[in-house]
C-alpha cells in the first residue's frame, strides 16, 4: 500500500559499539546493532500496520518530526487513484486552508519591512475597499465580519474564465454586500479575509501573490515542490470524491482562481521545511512569529482561538498550534505542540474523513518511538537484565512503560529477537 518509508538519523549518534555488560551472573550478550535496527524500523512498522489494518482507503502522505528532526515520513496510495504511479516525494497536494499560514507570513514579512502596518485600515492599501473600518489585524484574526466572497462568485460571476484575486476584488467592492457584524465584535472564520490579505500583498509588493511567495519564501527555504496551480505540472495531484463504485476527480470550481485562503500546493517534506523556517526565525523575526502564535482579541478584549494563519488551543496541560484544510477532495492537517516540539503533517486527496484520528495515532507512535530510544540508551548504558519470570514485577517500576501497557509486548518482542533468549533487559531505575 505504501511506496516508501523514511526514518532519519535522529539519536543514532548516541549509540556506542561496546555497551556496558549485564551485571547479573546470568548475563547474556544482546546484539545491539540488531536492537538499533529494530528500534529505528519501529515507526515504519507501526505506521504500516496501522494504515493496512485500520486506514486502508487513505491516499496521501504523513510526516512526523520532533525537535527539528524527521522521525518518519511515508506515502500511501497512488498519484491517480484509479491508475498511475505511487505518490512520490515530488507529489504535491492542494493545502486548502493550510495555505492561510503562508498568507499571514507574507503580510508579516511586509510588516517587518515596514511596508505596511497590520493595525492600519485595509482602505490604506486598497482604496476602493468598501469597508473603511476594517483593519488588517482583524482580517488575520477572523474578526472582520466580512461577507462570503464564494457566494458572490457562485451566484454572480457569469463569465467562463475563472476569476483571479484582482477580478474578484473588483466584483466584491462593487457588490454592496452587508457586513455580518461590526468589525472586531466577535470571531467568525472567514475565507474572504484571507483572499483580501493576499490581494493586499499584491497591491503593496506590486507583483502577483504567486511571484511574491516564490521569491520571498519558497526559493529561500528550498521548497522545490511548492507552488500554485499549474495545469502543466504533473506532480500536482487532483482531488477525488468517492462514488458508489469508483472515485471521481473533482473539477475546478469558480472559486479556485482566488488565492490566499487556499490554492497552494505542497507536500509533507516541504511543509516540514516551512515549519522549521518559521520556528527558527529564518525569514520572519521572533517578534513576527510571536504575533502569529498569539491569540487575537475582540473589541471587548475577549480572546479568539486563532492567531495569524494558525488555530490555537491553550490548556494547563499543553498547547497546540494547528490547522485543518478541506477543499475539493483534499483533507489535510498540520499540528505542532511546542512543549514536546512534535510536528505532525497529514495530507490526503481522496476526501478522507478521519484525518484527526490519523494525527492522534501518529503522535502515539512518535511518543512510543521516543520511549524506545530512551530504553535502548539506558540498556546500553547500564547493561542490566532480568529473568523473564521476574519481568512483570520489574515492568511496573519503570516510568518508560507507565503510560501505555501495550508498549510492554512490543518491547519484549524486540528484546527477544535481539537476544535470542528468555531474558528481558530493563534500565536501572
Amino acid at each position: 500500500m505504501s511506496d516508501s518509508g523514511v526514518v532519519h538519523d535522529m539519536d543514532k549518534k548516541h549509540f556506542v559499539d561496546h555497551p556496558a555488560p549485564c551485571s547479573e551472573t546470568f548475563s547474556i550478550h544482546i546484539n545491539h546493532l540488531k536492537l538499533k535496527q529494530r528500534i529505528f524500523e519501529y515507526p515504519n512498522i507501526k505506521t504500516e500496520r496501522f494504515f493496512n489494518n485500520r486506514m486502508r482507503y487513505f491516499n496521501g502522505s504523513v510526516l512526523v518530526a520532533k525537535k527539528g528532526e524527521i522521525l518518519f515520513t511515508k506515502n500511501f496510495g497512488k498519484s491517480a487513484i484509479r491508475r498511475g504511479e505511487p505518490i512520490s516525494e515530488k507529489s504535491s497536494f492542494q493545502l486548502a486552508s493550510l495555505s492561510k499560514q503562508f498568507t499571514a507570513a507574507a503580510i508579516l514579512l511586509l510588516h517587518q519591512k515596514t511596508l505596511l502596518n497590520i493595525d492600519s485600515a485595509v482602505v490604506n492599501y486598497i482604496p476602493e475597499f468598501p469597508y473603511s473600518e476594517i483593519t488588517i489585524r482583524q482580517l488575520l484574526n477572523h474578526t472582520s465580519g466580512l461577507p462570503n466572497y464564494m457566494w458572490l462568485l457562485e451566484n454572480k460571476w457569469n463569465r467562463k474564465e475563472i476569476p483571479d484575486n484582482q477580478e474578484t476584488m473588483k466584483m466584491f467592492c462593487n457588490a454592496d454586500l452587508p457586513l455580518y457584524f461590526k468589525p472586531g465584535r466577535r470571531f467568525d472564520y472567514s475565507n474572504t479575509g484571507y483572499f483580501v490579505l493576499a490581494t493586499i500583498v499584491e497591491e503593496v509588493a506590486k507583483t502577483s501573490f504567486q511571484e511574491f511567495m516564490q521569491k520571498n519564501f519558497f526559493i529561500p527555504i528550498g521548497m522545490s515542490n511548492t507552488g500554485f496551480y499549474d495545469s502543466g505540472n504533473a506532480n500536482q495531484l487532483s482531488g477525488y470524491r468517492k462514488g458508489r463504485k469508483r472515485n471521481y476527480v473533482i473539477p475546478q470550481t469558480v472559486n479556485d482562481g482566488v488565492l490566499g485562503d487556499k490554492g497552494l500546493y505542497s507536500n509533507a517534506v516541504d511543509m516540514f521545511k516551512w515549519h522549521q523556517s518559521i520556528i527558527n526565525y529564518t525569514l520572519l523575526n521572533k517578534e513576527m512569529v510571536d504575533l502569529a502564535f498569539q491569540n487575537g482579541k475582540t473589541n471587548s478584549e475577549r480572546k479568539v482561538p486563532y492567531g495569524f494563519g494558525y488555530r490555537l488551543k491553550n490548556s494547563k496541560s499543553n498547547s497546540k498550534i494547528y490547522h485543518h484544510g478541506v477543499w475539493n477532495g483534499f483533507t489535510n492537517a498540520y499540528e505542532y505542540t511546542p512543549e514536546d516540539s512534535l510536528l505532525v503533517i497529514v495530507l490526503s486527496n481522496n476526501s478522507y474523513k478521519y484525518i484527526s484520528y490519523i494525527v492522534h495515532k501518529m503522535r502515539e507512535i512518535a511518543v512510543e518511538y521516543n520511549e524506545f530510544l530512551e530504553l535502548a540508551l539506558a540498556i546500553q548504558k547500564e547493561g542490566i537484565c532480568f529473568k523473564v519470570e521476574d519481568k512483570k514485577e520489574h515492568f511496573k517500576k519503570y516510568s518508560v512503560f507507565s503510560k501505555d501497557h501495550h508498549l510492554y509486548d512490543d518491547i519484549d518482542s524486540i528484546m527477544r529477537s535481539t537476544s535470542g533468549s528468555n531474558y528481558m533487559y530493563l534500565p536501572i531505575e
